[in-house]
Order: structure tokens, then C-alpha cells, then sequence
């Protein structure tokens, strides 16, 4: 079961299998529409034991426009790389074991970058919304 308290509005979870994006969050239910229906159709409602978190796995780094990197042994993504650089940078690469990555994320012109560890893409997805970076855009 998932924490509710760990979502935000945008994350995304997996409601009958399928992944949807958290569109409201009441204290037992989330609201979100179904990927197969109109965007402007009426909010569908999932109790909370009715969701799950959709873990990170290589292959969904590759859905979200990540790249390997055999080299490094980890996934990375640009956002509008040039010459110039780019506006962020994300790093990904498995850490441990028990599906947990480290994550490093470097926006552009910064020396700082943040590091952490997480297991699920809504976790992910609320670190890089403190940057104001969605990885996916609906």
C-alpha cells in the first residue's frame, strides 16, 4: 500500500494496472483520470489500498527518455541539451539492491546538485517538482 501522504498532485501511480496521474488526494481515496477516456471526462475515485507505487525499472527510465550509459552503468537524461549545456540533468543508477536507485539531479547553472535514494516514481516525481521538473508532461 502506498503512503497517501507521499503524493502530490501530477505524481502518478498504478490503479488497476494501469498508470494514471493523481489529478486530487482526499485522506483515503485519490482522484485521476482514465488513460483510456476523454482528459476533460469526469475524475474517476481509487480508495487508497485500491493503488499501488510503480517502482522504477530500467525500463521505464527508457519510457521517460532515459538513456544507458554503459560506461557509467547508469541512466541519464538531459533536458534541452545543446552546446551550451542544459537546462537539467538527471542520473539515475541502481543502488543496493531491493529496486532502490540513486538519483542525482543538476539544473542548469548550478554547482549544487541533489542526491537521494528512492524507490518509486512518485517519489521521484516530488523531488523534481521542488525544481519545478515534470518528467512526464500530460
Amino acid at each position: 500500500m502506498i503512503n497517501i501522504k507521499s503524493l502530490r498532485i501530477g505524481s502518478h501511480v498504478s490503479v488497476d494496472g494501469k498508470r494514471v496521474r493523481v489529478c486530487g488526494i482526499t485522506r483515503r481515496k485519490i482522484g485521476y483520470h482514465h488513460p483510456d477516456e476523454r482528459p476533460d471526462a469526469h475524475l474517476r475515485y481509487a480508495r487508497i489500498h485500491e493503488v499501488e507505487p510503480i517502482k522504477i525499472t530500467p525500463a521505464l527510465l527508457e519510457e521517460l527518455g532515459f538513456e544507458w550509459r554503459k560506461g557509467s552503468d547508469s541512466w541519464l537524461r538531459y533536458e534541452n541539451l545543446s552546446e551550451d549545456g542544459c537546462d537539467w540533468g538527471i542520473i539515475a543508477s541502481e543502488y543496493g539492491f531491493d529496486g532502490w536507485w540513486q538519483i542525482m539531479f543538476r539544473p542548469r547553472d548550478s554547482r549544487l546538485r541533489n542526491e537521494v535514494c528512492c524507490k518509486y516514481l512518485h517519489q521521484l516525481e516530488s523531488i523534481l517538482a521542488l525544481h519545478g521538473v515534470e518528467l512526464i508532461k500530460e
